[in-house]
């Protein structure tokens, strides 16, 4: 006997999106993966008769958040760095060099390039201003910025303190640092803000 769930999600134009996803233990992690950017917080799952037989099932799922999803709403702790309305930066807990920090909005949206132009712009303000007490706390070159978007889909500014060389800005070199010393290095940029 086999299982699958097949889901409908109608979006504000009125388009109707339709997926059976087959077999069932694969179906959540292709809605998120295919639908994150698309639906709102929650969808309606429909089932179909016939040979067609779903196991029991809300009708309405909600979506899982990021992890900066759970860092914004305090589930998960995070050395933070500044704040405000719009914006979150914080260490990262894997950096590539210490002072290593991730800048985001707090408004969910995948793809940094999918922002509203206004809260791109704010971004960037935003980032700038870590950036320069990064490198007022942090000895170093630089501060490289990168943009990947494919480890959390949420989008994210990398700022990598730029010790030696450019070849520094790879995620392989990514190591996790202990908590009191991120801690401290935290400590040290908030005192370098302006």
């Amino acid at each position: 006997m086999h299982y699958g769930i097949l889901y409908r999600i109608s979006l504000k134009n009125h388009t109707t999106l339709k997926k059976e996803v087959y077999p069932v233990r694969d179906w959540l992690y292709n809605l998120l993966q295919v639908f994150q950017r698309l639906i709102p917080r929650n969808l309606t799952l429909e089932t179909r008769g016939g040979d067609f037989k779903a196991p029991p099932v809300s009708k309405e799922v909600y979506i899982m958040t990021t992890i900066f999803t759970k860092i914004l709403t305090g589930e998960i702790p995070a050395h933070k760095i500044l704040e405000n309305d719009k914006y979150l930066a914080f260490l990262d807990i894997r950096p590539v060099n210490p002072g290593h920090t991730l800048v985001i909005p707090k408004q969910e949206v995948d793809y940094i390039f999918d922002m509203e132009d206004e809260l791109l712009k704010g971004l960037i303000v935003f980032a700038k201003k870590v950036a320069k007490a990064i490198r007022r706390a942090i000895p170093c070159k630089k501060i490289g910025v990168m943009v990947a978007g494919l480890e959390v889909p949420h989008a994210h500014i990398h700022l990598i303190p730029i010790i030696e060389s450019l070849t520094e800005l790879n995620f392989a070199r990514a190591k996790s640092m202990e908590q009191g010393e991120l801690a401290t290095i935290a400590a040290e940029i908030c005192m370098n803000l302006k």
